[in-house]
């Protein structure tokens, strides 16, 4: 048992880091994929209790940056969402402008799992001897290579892979000519929970364009790479 800890950053300047109860010095600048474990051990192992921690490595995902070709440093981020009010900053405020977040950690932390069973082992005596962790992050949704994926599959007139008008909404259209125009919803939830994020939203995506062609009577024989 025990708690993990993480932050989303650049180059960020760490002086002590508490985890849950322990805190520990750290002094440093670490970039994005730093972490911290906290052991929390019952009694009589509870003396044992400590904190680990370390950095994932230089090619590990710690957030999926969707904007593959923007100026955003290598082990950052950026995050998109929406507020319930209006934000306004001048530039003129006499105090701290302070934001609350709330990110999904749903499957973030991966390890190398060398004997199987399932779990993260670490080594109290010896942190050199724990599994290693090779993901620590927040887990996005890797939506702009399924896009990518999706629109490669398909050879007639397509947009890119898209901001949709300014917004931070990832797009990609596919056209027939025509104007053809319906709703299909699939829930940010429910692929965020998937085994397989990627290929749901891809299913998603492949079977909802095939039910407007079916309904639309679209002849797309030719539009599709063979597999």
């Amino acid at each position: 048992m025990g708690t993990i800890a993480s932050f989303v950053g650049y180059n960020t300047h760490i002086n002590n880091l508490q985890v849950s109860t322990l805190e520990v010095p750290v002094n440093t600048t670490h970039l994005q994929g730093f972490w911290a474990f906290e052991t929390q051990l019952a009694a009589p192992y509870d003396s044992y209790n400590q904190v680990f921690t370390g950095q994932v490595p230089a090619d590990a995902t710690t957030v999926v940056n969707p904007f593959p070709n923007a100026p955003i440093p290598a082990g950052s981020c950026v995050v998109a969402g929406s507020l319930d009010l209006p934000l306004s900053i001048t530039g003129e405020e006499q105090e701290d402008v302070e934001l609350t977040l709330s990110f999904s950690i749903n499957g973030s932390f991966e390890w190398v799992d060398h004997n199987g069973n399932g779990e993260w082992d670490i080594d109290v005596s010896n942190g050199s001897e724990s599994e290693p962790v090779v993901d620590m992050g927040l887990r996005g949704l890797k939506a702009n290579q399924v896009f990518h994926q999706f629109r490669s599959e398909f050879i007639g007139k397509a947009s890119p892979v898209h901001l949709f008008w300014g917004a931070f909404d990832l797009a990609v259209t596919r056209f027939s000519g025509s104007p053809e125009m319906g709703e299909f919803f699939l829930k940010y939830e429910d692929v965020q929970q998937a085994d397989n994020p990627e290929k749901m939203l891809h299913d998603f995506l492949q079977t909802t364009y095939q039910a407007t062609v079916n309904t639309s009577d679209w002849d797309s024989t030719n539009l599709l790479r063979s597999a």
